[in-house]
């Protein structure tokens, strides 16, 4: 049996039965190039590149004498750091109780931990 002969196809779009004609497809692909270069420049642009967020935890109130030399040192890194490196600080055990803040500094979930030495393990 002969093979039935096949049309000349020329590229995605001019298949039969396709939704797009061969000109609104290439204008559908210029269109994700230009959005796809201005994500780039938008991501590369941004101020927050290059700065990295430490979390540090702890159990005592927001006022205490130890929560200020925290604020302090966190004042040091940024400066010494020169904005590359910021410090944030939750106190109060905003990120729970001692024992949960030491599985989470052990997981890498949280960067810092100021604790007492009689704190449960």
């Amino acid at each position: 049996m002969p093979r039935a002969s096949r049309p000349k196809i020329r590229g995605r779009a001019s298949l039969p039965g396709s939704a797009l004609s061969g000109s609104t497809y290439a204008s559908c692909k210029k269109n994700v190039q230009v959005l796809l270069i201005l994500s780039v420049v938008a991501v590369w642009c941004s101020p927050a590149m290059g700065q990295t967020i430490l979390k540090m935890g702890s159990q005592f109130a927001a006022k205490s004498t130890s929560v200020l030399a925290m604020e302090k040192f966190a004042e040091y890194v940024k400066d010494k750091t020169n904005g590359k490196y910021t410090v944030r600080i939750f106190s109060g055990g905003q990120l729970g109780p001692d024992r949960e803040m030491q599985q989470s500094l052990k997981l890498g979930t949280l960067d810092l931990l100021h604790a007492t030495n009689n704190a449960p393990t």
